[in-house]
């Protein structure tokens, strides 16, 4: 899931005073370019990508896993898959049972869980940029910046989206493309 946004990384501090659009890719491109590896991309965490492909692998076996079966079925690291799956109970998205026979299920169908509930428990609020949704930072542009109800709209457009992808929605085995974790 990547959201490419073409910025201009040659961007200097001084034309943020000149041009509030190139202040907003300057603010986007000091943001993403910590985890720059290429174009810059809006890219979900790798935390979240693991709990996408749990909770995938919990809504189709459709029972109860422990974290051994789940490492068995995925090759994610045992101590990342306890750390992912801690996450997901607290937010309410699994059921636990303790004991020999515990272990981890879909606490409801999962056509009943999007894709935002699953991003949220894992990294926090979508927040395109610090100025909105329930991002934790204050922009220290945001009284002279003409820009943040245009990011509202942009934010709301992929929480939308996002929200109404549900996690049955990605399961595409169906159709003979099923992708295991790396």
């Amino acid at each position: 899931m990547e959201i490419t946004i073409p910025l201009n990384p040659r961007l200097k501090k001084n034309t943020l005073k000149k041009n509030t659009g190139a202040a907003a890719q300057m603010i986007l491109y000091k943001l993403l370019k910590p985890y720059q590896k290429g174009p810059v991309m809006l890219r979900i965490s790798k935390l979240t990508d693991y709990a996408v492909v749990l909770l995938s692998k919990m809504a189709k076996d459709q029972g109860q896993l422990t974290v051994p079966q789940l490492h068995g079925q995925t090759n994610l690291p045992i101590p990342t898959i306890s750390k992912v799956l801690k996450k997901l109970a607290r937010a309410g998205l699994l059921a636990t049972t303790r004991g020999a026979a515990g272990g981890y299920r879909l606490a409801r169908p999962a056509p009943e869980i999007n894709i935002v509930e699953i991003i949220e428990a894992m990294d926090g609020p979508i927040a395109m940029t610090d100025c909105v949704g329930g991002a934790h930072k204050r922009c220290a542009y945001l009284e002279k910046c003409h820009l943040q109800p245009n990011w509202s709209r942009v934010n709301h457009v992929i929480r939308e989206s996002l929200q109404a992808m549900r996690l049955s929605d990605l399961d595409t085995s169906q159709n003979g493309q099923h992708c295991e974790a790396a």
